[in-house]
């Protein structure tokens, strides 16, 4: 099972920038593991002053040599952290192919959007066969009840911690077992 970013030239084709990754067809390039910047850039100033709710689009993809069962996929982050993340799988079209976003900042009209931070509220994904692709979308939007969030613009805040990050850092989770023939 891997993921891999999105394009809308055509299936397979390079996608350089991750921040363009906002649905179409499965590019050639995987989603790097514990990569800096591998989804969303760092939260900007008007991100935080309008709150803009953020999206990427990937492909799931069974590249084992078995069908897989049982697949759930969750994110992991701290609640404390600046952002929440909520996620969403999508059936691709007759030829592989999930809507795609203008911009970064447009949610997806074909998907819904679940809270799933533990195994335990999880999306299931049902059996997929080798080689078989989903659609996956991530949305990333504001804790506004962040101490970061609260404070951005409050200079005793940002001396104390001197300059609070705007980056952080999020696990997509997926588990599965093969099905036995």
């Amino acid at each position: 099972m891997r993921l891999y970013y999105t394009t809308t030239a055509k299936q397979d084709a390079l996608q350089q920038k991750p921040s363009q990754s906002l649905g179409g067809f499965k590019s050639s390039n995987l989603v790097p593991n514990s990569s800096f910047d591998n989804l969303f850039a760092d939260v900007s100033l008007l991100t935080l002053e309008k709150n803009l709710a953020e999206y990427i689009g990937l492909i799931l993809v069974n590249e084992r040599e078995n069908e897989t069962g049982n697949i759930k996929i969750w994110v992991n982050s701290p609640s404390s952290n600046l952002c929440k993340y909520k996620i969403a799988v999508v059936e691709l079209n007759s030829i592989n192919q999930s809507e795609m976003l203008p911009s970064i900042n447009s949610k997806p009209l074909y998907a819904e959007f679940y809270e799933a931070n533990s195994e335990l509220n999880s999306i299931p994904i049902p059996n997929m066969v080798p080689n078989e692709m989903y659609g996956i979308w991530i949305e990333r939007t504001i804790n506004v009840n962040s101490d970061e969030y609260l404070n951005y613009n409050n200079c005793d805040y940002i001396y104390a911690n001197q300059s609070p990050s705007l980056s952080e850092e999020f696990d997509i989770k997926i588990s599965f077992n093969d099905v036995a023939n």
